[in-house]
């Protein structure tokens, strides 16, 4: 645990970019930080970034609404051709 910048090399830290127990327990208990200073979260988990990766994620998911309709429409007309009575006398 590295108090000068405020990381850690812990699993926990190195893959989700949070801070860990240990960089909590020395902000709290050594140098008697009861929030945790803006450098020590990584800019992944701001606001901006949620909100670049929920435009994404927006963009994505409608070209699969997109599809999704076609394939039901496509769908319905082969159910509806298959269930039409025909007039074959």
């Amino acid at each position: 645990c590295h108090d000068i910048d405020w990381t850690c090399t812990c699993s926990f830290a190195v893959s989700s970019g949070l801070p860990c127990q240990h960089v909590m327990f020395v902000w709290r208990y050594v140098h008697r930080i009861e929030e945790p200073p803006t450098i020590a979260i990584s800019s992944r988990w701001s606001m901006v970034e949620a909100t670049k990766a929920y435009i994404q994620i927006e963009d994505g998911t409608a070209s699969i609404d997109t599809t999704t309709n076609t394939i039901s429409l496509k769908t319905a007309d082969r159910t509806n051709a298959i269930s039409s009575p025909t007039l074959n006398n």
